[in-house]
């Protein structure tokens, strides 16, 4: 039995980056005024910058990402996986397009190295814990992973790098932050 999967996660890209282009094209053709005159992105980079790590900021984040988390275990648990999985990815990448677009649109070249630096280092993770479960129930459904031990190893695995991304969030991304905006203030 063949279980290479590099088919579904090519196909998982090409949809994500779709949408991703979708969410570009959406804001800069309908919402263009709107996103630079209410400065939507300056002020979503002014509150992570004054953002402080600790363990109070860490408990109102965690909601917010278990929350997120619990959407994903969701989609990886439902039968059949791969609409669901393409509209996860769908979605995943037009919110991407709008956030880049939007960041672009409101301090061009330094709004959009903003927003990437917004993103670091806790998206790799996000990104590592989809791809594990996404790929456990890939090969589940595939009938490449019989019984239900290996699906939920991977859906426990995948928790444990999400939780990571939350903690990286927390404590990392301040600092990156406020690196950058030393430099590009």
């Amino acid at each position: 039995m063949n279980r290479n999967d590099s088919g579904f996660r090519k196909g998982l890209l090409i949809v994500f980056l779709a949408g991703m282009a979708l969410g570009i094209v959406s804001i800069n053709l309908l919402m263009t005024d709107a996103v630079r005159e209410n400065g939507v992105f300056c002020a979503f980079l002014e509150n992570g910058i004054q953002r402080e790590a600790g363990f109070e900021p860490f408990f109102r984040l965690l909601p917010k990402r278990l929350g997120l988390m619990l959407v994903l275990l969701l989609a990886a648990a439902a039968r059949p996986f791969l609409p669901v999985a393409a509209v996860a990815g769908g979605v995943l990448g037009w919110l991407a397009g709008v956030y880049q677009g939007a960041a672009l649109l409101e301090a061009g070249l330094a709004g959009l190295l903003a927003s990437w630096a917004a993103l670091l280092p806790q998206t790799g993770f996000y990104a590592a814990a989809l791809l594990m479960m996404f790929r456990g129930a890939w090969l589940r459904e595939k009938g490449w992973i019989p019984g239900g031990k290996a699906f939920a190893r991977c859906l426990l695995c995948g928790f444990g790098i999400f939780f990571l991304g939350i903690l990286t969030e927390n404590w990392l991304n301040p600092a990156i932050l406020h690196a950058f905006w030393k430099i590009y203030r």
